[in-house]
């Protein structure tokens, strides 16, 4: 975490925003497969799981320990019905969640 993302008060810590991943997901609406694209800064442990709208995982992925940089991630979608789902994932410490439309 760098510094500029720490608001000081005082002696007080009031504010630390988490660190934010970037990452594209593409195609999306997705057919069969979609990629997860995201920059790492340093060796991180890489995970993703894909929820439907009920909350359960239909799919999960340990995609290891990554060097940094930028890497592409295929995510099998066949097998799932059409509709919405939710990808989470997490690299090192960050982690965010994208909508995914599978036809």
């Amino acid at each position: 975490i760098s510094l500029d993302k720490i608001l000081l008060r005082g002696t007080k810590i009031i504010s630390l925003e988490e660190e934010a991943l970037r990452a594209d997901v593409y195609p999306n609406p997705a057919v069969g497969r979609t990629h997860l694209r995201f920059t790492t800064e340093e060796l991180s442990a890489c995970t993703s799981k894909l929820h439907d709208l009920q909350g359960k995982v239909v799919s999960e992925g340990h995609l290891g320990t990554l060097m940094p940089g930028t890497h592409t991630v295929e995510i099998d979608l066949a097998g799932l019905s059409s509709g919405t789902y939710l990808l989470h994932y997490q690299v090192g410490s960050a982690s965010d969640s994208q909508e995914i439309i599978v036809h």
